[in-house]
């Protein structure tokens, strides 16, 4: 046998035996490569993460909170995940900022859309200024934003519409102008919207109705005119709407007879007109205020309450309601309409109001005596 038929016999053996040991050294290699590569990435996301959390310390005098918010030459002091306060991280990755009620003063740095993996953001009763920074529609895996009771102005930011994730939007005691963003609707995970006690105008989008996970919807102490859109009567799972000191007009849309789980409705001092409709009725309703309660109220400014003709009487089993001197509608024409209502369900009173109504101040309104459409 010749010397080169021996060594291709030996060599043939030798990669037989030893190319899956070989393999699988290489696939062990190859496995430590993409870990060392993910360490690298996750390592490189940190220490992005740890500049942006200094660019809030450096616009903010959160480092004398005592909460170890502390940098030096723009990298923290001390490890953020174990030693600030108020952040929770996982893997070393911030997933949520929860210091509310320190009276922070300062502003938002745009830089925090970049903490692209932040869940929860609670900046809640403090004392930040400037706008809301549009950089904040880049935290699309945010459930829960909390900006209220701040001192921030400017409008909002339609890139809030990106935040797919959202459950809770609270807005609420800024001073916060222009219209409510349409991309608002986008929203579609969105159970708590409060954008109470601002200084927004324009008017209530129509397209709120397509929040149909919205139980709270907050609106009120603003410059919002228009009229109640009737499309809110297709959030069937909203149970509570404050939309009073506002500079509303219209009637209360008949749709609201679909909103079975609704609590509380608080609506005056607004400029509505008509009666309280009989569809409000037998829901979850506990809480009405159709007109302001003026005993033991501390606040002295002048509103023009609602200059509403009469109400339903079924809607005085309500267990809370202030109705303000309102008339009940033609109490004889209710019990016609109790009576005939057990056989047919469907019917509806025709009501009549049984007084003039006056508004508060020198304008006095007289309600002439007519009969009100009858599918109230």
């Amino acid at each position: 046998m010749s010397w080169s038929c021996i060594l291709n016999r030996h060599l043939s053996i030798l990669l037989l035996y030893c190319f899956p040991i070989f393999e699988s050294r290489m696939s062990t290699i190859r496995a430590d490569a993409s870990s060392l590569y993910y360490y690298n990435d996750i390592h490189k996301d940190m220490n992005s993460s740890y500049k942006i959390m200094c660019d809030f310390v450096a616009s903010t005098d959160i480092s004398s909170k005592g909460l170890h918010w502390e940098c030096e030459n723009s990298l923290p002091k001390y490890d953020i995940c174990s030693k600030w306060g108020g952040i929770i991280c996982i893997g070393g990755v911030i997933q949520e900022i929860q210091i509310s009620y320190y009276t922070i003063i300062g502003t938002i740095p745009s830089s925090i859309g970049q903490l692209v993996s932040l869940t929860y953001l609670h900046l809640e009763g403090n004392a930040l200024s400037g706008t809301i920074p549009s950089s904040i529609g880049d935290l699309t895996q945010l459930s829960d934003l909390w900006l209220g009771s701040n001192k921030l102005v400017g409008l909002i930011p339609s890139s809030i519409g990106n935040l797919l994730a959202l459950q809770v939007l609270s807005l609420s005691r800024n001073c916060l102008i222009g219209a409510i963003p349409s991309s608002i609707s986008n929203l579609r995970s969105l159970r708590v919207l409060w954008l109470n006690s601002n200084k927004l105008t324009g008017t209530i989008p129509s397209s709120l109705s397509l929040l149909s996970s919205l139980y709270t919807a907050y609106l009120f102490a603003n410059s919002l005119t228009g009229t109640i859109p009737s499309s809110l009567g297709a959030i069937h799972k909203l149970m509570a709407l404050s939309a009073y000191r506002n500079y509303l007009h219209g009637q209360i849309p008949r749709s609201f007879e679909n909103l079975h789980a609704l609590t509380s409705f608080r609506i005056y001092d607004n400029y509505l007109t008509g009666s309280l409709p009989s569809e409000l009725c037998g829901h979850s309703l506990v809480d009405f205020y159709p007109k302001r309660l003026k005993e033991g109220t501390a606040d002295l400014r002048i509103f023009t309450d609602n200059l509403l003709t009469c109400y339903a009487p079924c809607l005085s089993s309500v267990a809370f309601h202030y109705y303000g001197g309102i008339p009940p509608c033609n109490l004889s024409e209710a019990r016609r309409y109790d009576a005939i209502s057990s056989v047919n369900p469907s019917a509806r009173p025709t009501y009549y109001p049984t007084q003039p109504t006056a508004a508060r101040g020198s304008l006095t309104v007289t309600v002439i005596p007519t009969t009100f459409s009858s599918s109230f």
